[in-house]
Parts: structure tokens; C-alpha cells; sequence
């Protein structure tokens, strides 16, 4: 019969229980996973991350709500005082930005499906047909890609 003995499971018990407790907080309890004090620094390094990631949208959107005679307070409150919409309303509904932006989206559309046209149309040769110069030339295509 083969197996683990009762020394071993008492002695492995002992071990056990004999770990400091910053050994059990740092050590990963099983393959795959991670200790809990690794999680908490890597939770609380994502949410850092996401602070400094957040706070410059906060200044630019309380930067937009403030009233055209406070547009160069240093002042660091995030809603500040005599805020309103006005900007927003100004853009949106008294400039040509909606214009600007249709123009934008119709350029943008048109190029992307030139681009797929273009590209279905040279991987469809590539795939099918046999010429001179396929090789270098799928060679190319493939490092005109972004690099990892």
C-alpha cells in the first residue's frame, strides 16, 4: 500500500503551523495563485495607477465648468463656484463643432473602408493565387504590422 504515512502527515501538520505569519501572508498558497499581502500591493498599485489616470479628466471637466471670468483661477476645487453648462451648450448648440465632427466621422469612415477594401483584396491574392514575388511581398505586408 502506498501512501503517506502518519509521520509525514504530522510532521507536515507541525511545518505547518510552525510559519510565522508573514510567511503565510507572503507565500503563495498554491500553484496559480497569489499571497493575499502580493494581491493587496498589486490592488493597491492599480488603484494609484487609476488616481493618476483620472485626476487630469477631473481638472479638464471642472476646468469646463467654470464661467468665462474664471478661466485662469488657480483654484484646485473640483466643482467650482458659479459652475454651469454654459460652455457646453455654447459648443454643442451656437458653434460649427457638430459640423466639424460629422466631417470628421464621414473622412474617418471612408478611409477605414478604403483600407479594409484594399486589404481584402491583397489577402485574397495572396491567398489564392501563386505570382513572383509572393513571398517577399506577404513578407512585407505581415512586418508593415505594429511591432509587439
Amino acid at each position: 500500500m502506498s501512501g503517506i504515512g502518519a509521520r509525514e502527515l504530522a510532521a507536515a501538520e507541525r511545518s505547518r503551523r510552525d510559519l510565522s505569519l508573514v510567511q503565510r501572508a507572503t507565500r503563495a498558497p498554491g500553484r496559480g495563485k497569489d499571497s493575499p499581502l502580493k494581491r493587496a500591493l498589486i490592488h493597491l498599485a492599480l488603484i494609484i495607477a487609476s488616481i493618476i489616470v483620472v485626476y487630469p479628466v477631473i481638472r479638464v471637466f471642472s476646468t469646463a465648468l467654470r464661467p468665462g471670468d474664471q478661466m485662469l483661477s488657480t483654484s484646485l476645487a473640483i466643482i467650482p463656484e458659479g459652475a454651469s453648462l454654459d460652455a457646453f451648450y455654447e459648443v454643442l448648440f451656437e458653434s460649427s463643432f457638430p459640423n466639424w465632427i460629422f466631417n470628421s466621422l464621414v473622412v474617418s469612415a471612408g478611409t477605414a473602408a478604403v483600407g479594409v477594401l484594399l486589404a481584402a483584396s491583397a489577402a485574397y491574392a495572396f491567398s489564392r493565387h501563386s505570382f513572383r514575388g509572393r513571398g517577399c511581398g506577404g513578407c512585407c505586408d505581415v512586418r508593415m504590422g505594429p511591432a509587439p
